[in-house]
């Protein structure tokens, strides 16, 4: 018996055979960008108006000036509370269940990437080189890298293959059940957004479908990340 393999079918399956095996081995992740478009988030969690922050202003305008053939949004409230009402009910729920705002920041990451594509940056963090340059140069899939003496994959900075979002909201959605139901998180608020929604449960989360974290030394090559842990006491 002969399989005839329409052109199409053909070219999908040694795609995945021989291009997408990075998937299975984890030896080599290439970016996928759905769409060329920077999503940064501000909510209301204490904070005050977004011009009270040069920071933040200042990183907006140059992930805009340093890449005019990308799409910008700046998601606020309004943005993230219609993209919540549009998802599942057991996502709605966790959301309502969450002690402040600043957990929601973290946990609609991968939803508006699951959605929209493109990357997601921190208002704390911007380009140092056009983003198209690192797609065209072969650069591997990019997530942030945080600024402790031995680096570590971070949040800060989020574009994975887009088949992993959907893995990473599943595995926020156990984990911060999980680790509410632990009395240490009780008094360790922030470590409690740390270890379910953020930055800890991101990491662990690369770790197990086998990210390398050597592959991000030259990180701060390509990002200013300016570390105002906005997050502090705001859990």
């Amino acid at each position: 018996t002969v399989l005839f393999l329409s052109p199409f079918l053909l070219i999908t399956t040694l795609y995945f055979l021989f291009f997408r095996l990075d998937l299975l081995n984890n030896n080599t992740i290439y970016i996928y960008i759905m769409n060329k478009i920077i999503h940064q988030i501000f909510l209301d969690i204490g904070l005050g108006p977004i011009e009270d922050h040069p920071i933040y202003m200042d990183s907006i305008h140059t992930n805009i000036t340093m890449n005019p053939d990308w799409e910008y949004k700046l998601w606020t409230d309004k943005d993230v509370d219609k993209l919540i009402e549009e998802q599942s009910e057991t996502i709605r729920d966790m959301v309502k269940d969450f002690p402040t705002r600043m957990f929601l920041c973290d946990f609609i990451r991968p939803i508006i990437l699951k959605k929209y594509g493109g990357i997601y940056m921190d208002l704390d963090v911007c380009c140092k080189v056009p983003l198209s340059s690192l797609i065209q140069d072969g650069h591997l899939f990019i997530v942030g890298r945080d600024m402790k003496e031995v680096p570590k994959m971070c949040n800060n900075v989020i574009s994975l293959p887009h088949e992993y979002y959907q893995l990473l909201i599943d595995y926020y959605l156990v984990e911060y059940y999980y680790k509410k139901g632990m009395s240490i998180y009780k008094t360790w608020k922030g470590r409690f957004l740390l270890q379910s929604v953020g930055a800890y449960a991101f990491l662990r989360f690369l770790k197990i479908h086998g990210f390398k974290e050597n592959i991000f030394m030259s990180w701060d090559l390509y990002f200013t990340d300016y570390g105002t842990k906005a997050w502090v006491g705001r859990c």
